[in-house]
């Protein structure tokens, strides 16, 4: 192939990426245009800190006075750690040098042992509070917790989430077509890492597993957010505008936009209405199906490359929710036997 040929190419590629795509190696280092976005960028990076520093104080509190649920942390805790090590295990690329090896697993291991970590202390953190004042919104979440995976609360809160995570992904896409009506370059993704599930079929499994570990840690982290602003503000609508306010800000940090800022706030307006009206179990099962639907490709072509992923994740969700579906009857009949009576 000519050289000139080679440019075309190259060009005609680099023409389909998105706007936020940037060759790094190749552009000199320049400050952000804009200054509300490194005000918002430290803000979120501060925000983050302080929802840290207070887990850590009240989990130490209501350690120290014997209270909240430390089998229940630690089950969960080593939940997400158990995951992590597991999506790592499908997507690392190992390497034949032992001392390279082992550097790659004890930095794999530190990282998990951070997700676990944190899990407990916001876990320890919120149970008792929630357990005294919000008690409805973590009946459904307690029960898997202990092991009652077949009650039929369980399953109306995973199918509630799953119907609200699906109309985020109407939502996303809503989003793209807004940005292509006016004009405007394409919408950035907001899963990182999406295209990992691209990569061949043990990136599949981690895909999956991050989607599962992760709704769970930001709903924590979301939950003690709320909470917290709950109680410095006094009033829950205060918080839920706070929230609403921190959500036009994710979007704002990297491409400033009318659309974008608008999505956010509805995302986290949404995501918000599972937490209050129907607790963390719901919200996390909207979270995970939204990451799903977001993280791997949609297509009904089955021509395309891609169309194994799409089924991949279309069957993983099938599964939780046709699980949810049986075990919310009650092992009542879907049809009764009077209809069908002639």
């Amino acid at each position: 192939m000519a050289p000139e040929q080679l440019v075309g190419k190259g060009a005609s590629i680099r023409s389909d990426l998105g706007s936020w795509t940037r060759a790094s190696r190749m552009e000199e280092f320049k400050e952000l245009p804009f200054k509300s976005q490194r005000v918002i960028g430290f803000l979120l990076l501060m925000l983050l800190v302080a929802i840290l520093l207070g887990a850590i104080f009240l989990a130490r509190r209501h350690f120290r006075q014997g209270r909240g649920d430390r089998k229940g942390a630690f089950r969960l805790s080593a939940f997400i750690f158990l995951t992590q090590q597991l999506a790592w295990m499908f997507s690392a690329s190992q390497v034949p040098d032992f001392r390279e090896e082992i550097v790659l697993i004890g930095i794999q291991l530190a990282l998990s042992l951070l997700a676990g970590g944190t899990t407990w202390l916001l876990y320890l953190a919120l149970e008792p509070y929630l357990r005294r004042y919000w008690p409805e919104r973590i009946i459904s979440w307690n029960r898997p917790l202990s092991g009652r995976f077949r009650d039929p609360l369980v399953g109306r809160d995973v199918l509630l989430g799953g119907a609200v995570g699906a109309g985020l992904e109407i939502l996303a896409l809503a989003r793209n077509l807004a940005h292509e009506w006016l004009g405007q370059p394409p919408a950035q993704p907001f899963v990182l890492g999406a295209t990992e599930s691209l990569l061949g079929g043990r990136f599949l499994g981690a895909a999956l597993i991050d989607a599962c570990s992760g709704s769970v840690l930001f709903s924590m982290m979301l939950l003690f957010l709320f909470l917290l602003l709950k109680t410095i503000l006094r009033k829950q609508w205060l918080a839920v505008v706070a929230i609403l306010l921190w959500g036009m800000g994710i979007y704002g940090v990297n491409l400033p936009n009318v659309v974008d800022t608008l999505f956010g706030a509805v995302f986290a307006a949404l995501v918000l209405f599972l937490l209050i009206r129907f607790g963390l179990l719901a919200m996390i099962a909207g979270l995970f199906l939204g990451a799903l639907l977001e993280t791997y490709p949609l297509t009904l072509d089955l021509s395309s490359w891609y169309a194994g992923s799409f089924f991949f994740a279309m069957a993983s969700a099938a599964a939780v929710y046709g699980y949810a579906f049986f075990i919310v009857r009650a092992g009542h009949p879907i049809v009764s036997d009077g209809v069908l009576s002639v």
